[in-house]
């Protein structure tokens, strides 16, 4: 049994039966998927643009070549 077979039963026996599976749990399984999604949307404008993205898209060479 190799981990990837381990992983399919914890997902379907613990996972589909205790939480997914009861009325009570679903939206916080929807909530907790919703969290990094929002931490990425969050942290998303503070990321530098990527020398590729200056030069190809916004055509500014020198800040491009300075490295964003």
């Amino acid at each position: 049994m190799n981990i990837t077979n381990v992983h399919y039963y914890f997902f379907f026996t613990f996972n589909s039966s205790v939480t997914a599976g009861t009325v009570e749990w679903w939206p916080y399984l929807i909530l907790l998927q919703a969290i990094p999604a929002l931490m990425s949307l969050a942290i998303t404008p503070f990321i530098p643009d990527t020398p590729r993205y200056l030069m190809l898209i916004k055509h500014d060479r020198p800040a491009a070549q300075k490295g964003g």
